[in-house]
């Protein structure tokens, strides 16, 4: 079997499918890329078992089709790809004894490919009759990268929340994350209501893969799903991911306070009131981050020290706050900057129910979307 592939185009392909090889092989096939030859088309799979990437390459000339499939090392078509400048690369694989020989202009090239048939098959249930949905492919992975800032790594107690709640109800969309400590929600309005609602929740690793090949689009994307697995698909890329095992994700709506219950509120220019956290820190306790924050008046003072060096800073930042009730807030301020990051907006507003609760922050009405809407929760610290 002999083929040719545009090298530009297959660098870019490589790119999206090293993104799930796997590291550490249960599976020794999984080393590899599945090629496989149909309807005039060449598609590319890789796996680690819990994400599947197809790419397909359209209108490639396919001489001698003795085999429609074989898997090629990735790791060593990878480094060679990468390095060659050349307009295109011929492929020319003997069915016989699996050898596959590459020529561009640089040189001629030679690997050992293996069988098809040791390749986990992916086997989808997704079909026509469960949700499909489209997401602008930009804001899609503003979404994701925002989420996986508050996803565990690691949790014995409640292993969920290493991952991605992913929700849908007849007439909205919610992502769900938490590491027990901080809250991020996004609920997106859908375009056409619908009766099918599932809940599933999607692996860290799958979701950070996801946001990784969204950088290099700027087009729609159509997710599938049902309670089982989700299917994204965007231009010729398929992204298929298996939902974790647990199934009980912690009930986070009933911990984000409703606007009835938090009476103070303290809107603040987004940019002026990072840069002023990342300045602070410098100055916090390097084992808590622990900083203290007063509102009152129309300020916001932003202070912390660490006893064990003798250093402290503070800076105040104008705020709209005019509640006539001082208020001191504790935080870690890495947890806070990094979630205050995430917040699409020129302004933020911190929603605040007392001393001790958790605090809402969102983007201040003036910068509100009409069709997303997101949510972060931080809890307080006691210094």
């Amino acid at each position: 079997m002999k083929f040719f592939i545009p090298t530009k185009e297959l660098k870019k392909k490589i790119n999206i499918l090293s993104n799930a090889l796997s590291t550490n092989c249960i599976v020794p096939s999984l080393e590899n890329y599945l090629v496989e030859f149909m309807d005039g088309k060449l598609n590319i799979i890789s796996s680690d078992f819990q994400t599947y990437i197809k790419v397909s390459i359209a209108d490639i000339v396919c001489e001698n089709i003795t085999i429609k499939k074989i898997c090629i090392p990735a790791k060593i078509l990878n480094d060679l790809i990468k390095s060659l400048n050349d307009d295109e690369v011929e492929f020319n694989i003997n069915p016989e004894n699996f050898v596959l020989q590459l020529k561009a202009k640089s040189g001629v090239y030679q690997l050992i490919c293996e069988s098809a048939s040791d390749f986990p098959i992916l086997k989808t249930e997704i079909n026509s009759s469960h949700s499909s949905f489209f997401f602008n492919s930009k804001k899609l992975k503003n979404i994701f990268s925002s989420l996986i800032v508050t996803t565990s790594n690691k949790s014995e107690l409640t292993p969920s929340i290493t991952g991605v709640f992913f929700e849908t109800r007849s007439n909205e969309i919610k992502f769900t994350t938490t590491d027990g400590h901080r809250v991020s929600m996004f609920k997106i309005k859908k375009s056409e209501n619908s009766e099918n609602s599932f809940s599933i929740i999607l692996p860290k690793k799958g979701v950070s893969i996801i946001s990784n090949i969204l950088s290099s689009y700027d087009s729609s994307v159509q997710i599938e799903t049902n309670n089982f697995e989700t299917k994204m698909t965007i231009e010729d890329v398929e992204i298929n991911i298996k939902s974790m095992r647990e199934k009980n994700f912690p009930d986070c709506s009933s911990i984000i306070p409703k606007n009835s219950e938090t009476n103070k509120i303290i809107i603040i220019p987004k940019k002026d009131f990072l840069t002023s956290l990342k300045r602070i820190s410098i100055f916090a306790n390097k084992s808590t981050h622990y900083t203290q924050m007063i509102a009152e008046n129309n300020s916001l003072v932003i202070k912390a020290k660490d006893m064990d060096f003798n250093i402290e800073g503070e800076e105040v930042v104008t705020c709209n706050y005019d509640n006539k009730e001082k208020i001191t807030l504790g935080f870690d301020v890495i947890s806070l900057a990094e979630l205050i990051e995430t917040i699409d907006a020129d302004e933020i507003e911190i929603n605040i129910k007392d001393n001790n609760s958790p605090c809402l922050l969102q983007a201040a009405t003036s910068s509100k979307s009409e069709d997303k809407i997101h949510l972060a929760l931080i809890m307080q610290m006691i210094g």
